[in-house]
């Protein structure tokens, strides 16, 4: 893979308001707060660099759960500008903690902004959180699993319902990041949510696939890198030295063998589960810190990352679907072929899941307490 620019700051309770930006000394410098498997190139920030004269500088804290945290964390002594990750199972957690900056109160808003509405976004990327983020990428968090052992003969069937990893064939085999301190795990959670509501069996419900999973010793883990990278047998983790390799079915996107054959020359063992009305159709949001003294180079940033030259490479820079409806993923090396667009997607508004979120993480909590 490309080298990823890690300029990392250390925060220290001694520092007073954002490392971002020093007027006083003239510096044109951002800090941009990310979680740990941003894929953004060396080449995007240098180019962005040399378009401003504004240097990036970047803090990596685990996955969107971890950025939250560290946003919690720092609240009256902020280390960061833009926030780039957090996704729309954390965005409004964030905005209620009172986290962000809203955009509006910069000068270059009009650059999203036509009649009350965003330019050029796809469906769904608009909601009542644009104020508080702006959508750079976006993906359908679905189950990948290892082919080379489900599927073929004498092997365990595919599975055609939530309800089939119950089966002792699939006990200790499937991998969740969980729902407390991961958004894939929050995006699955809320899939099943979703999926338990409208399948055939309306005298069960999602808890109830999850008590059954816990009993199935389904693996639990704090986030999508242990999961995909350590348990998953069909991934690019298998060249790792801390491989385990125990499970073989897990929480990815269901872009992610595309990926995997990206960088195989079009060659993947991992496989997309499309099974109907379980994918969560999850937005990652770049937004502003609430106290960044960073004046208009962050939303210089963010204008800069959602242009049509630097978002349409989405797809190779954040391994994520570009927000822009003209595109869509590369034909090369097979990463459009292995991808898949899920059967009828999940979609829920901030609203629902803003009123649903900490109920559902309790309930599912219970289960795995």
């Amino acid at each position: 893979m490309k080298h990823i620019l890690l300029a990392i700051i250390f925060a220290t309770a001694s520092m007073s308001g954002c490392i971002g930006t020093d007027k006083s000394e003239g510096k044109k410098e951002i800090t941009i707060l990310t979680y740990d498997s941003l894929g953004f190139t060396d080449d995007l920030f240098d180019d962005f660099k040399e378009k401003t004269g504004i240097e990036v500088n970047i803090i990596r804290a685990g996955d969107a759960g971890g950025i939250y945290n560290y946003l919690l964390q720092t609240k009256d002594s902020p280390q960061a500008d833009i926030v780039l990750g957090l996704d729309n199972t954390y965005l409004q957690s964030a905005i209620d903690a009172d986290l962000l900056e809203p955009l509006s109160n910069n000068t270059s808003t009009e650059l999203f902004f036509e009649d009350g509405k965003t330019r050029n976004l796809i469906d769904n990327a608009i909601d009542s959180n644009l104020e508080f983020g702006m959508p750079y990428d976006h993906g359908y968090i679905c189950l990948n699993y290892n082919s080379e052992l489900i599927g073929g003969e004498n092997q365990t069937i595919i599975p055609t319902s939530l309800w089939d990893l119950t089966l002792p064939e699939w006990k200790g085999k499937v991998a969740i990041p969980s729902p407390q301190s991961s958004s894939p795990g929050r995006g699955f959670l809320l899939g099943t949510t979703h999926y338990f509501d409208h399948d055939a069996d309306q005298n069960t419900t999602y808890i109830d696939w999850w008590q059954e999973m816990r009993e199935n010793e389904v693996i639990i883990t704090p986030g999508w890198s242990d999961s995909y990278e350590v348990h998953y047998s069909g991934g690019y983790g298998v060249w790792q030295d801390n491989h385990i390799g125990d499970a073989d079915l897990t929480v990815s996107y269901c872009h992610s063998p595309g990926v995997e054959a990206w960088f195989a020359d079009n060659n993947t063992i991992s496989k997309a589960l499309d099974i109907p009305s379980y994918a969560f159709h999850q937005f990652e949001y770049v937004s502003i810190a609430r106290g960044s003294d960073s004046g208009n180079f962050a939303m210089e940033f963010i204008s800069y990352l959602i242009s049509q030259e630097v978002n349409k490479d989405m797809p190779v820079e954040n391994w994520m679907y570009s927000v822009l409806p003209s595109e869509t993923l590369p034909s090369e090396n097979g990463y459009e072929f292995h991808s898949i667009i899920p059967q009828n997607p999940v979609y829920m508004s901030p609203s629902t899941i803003n009123q649903n979120l900490t109920t559902w993480i309790d309930e599912w909590g219970t289960v795995f307490s």
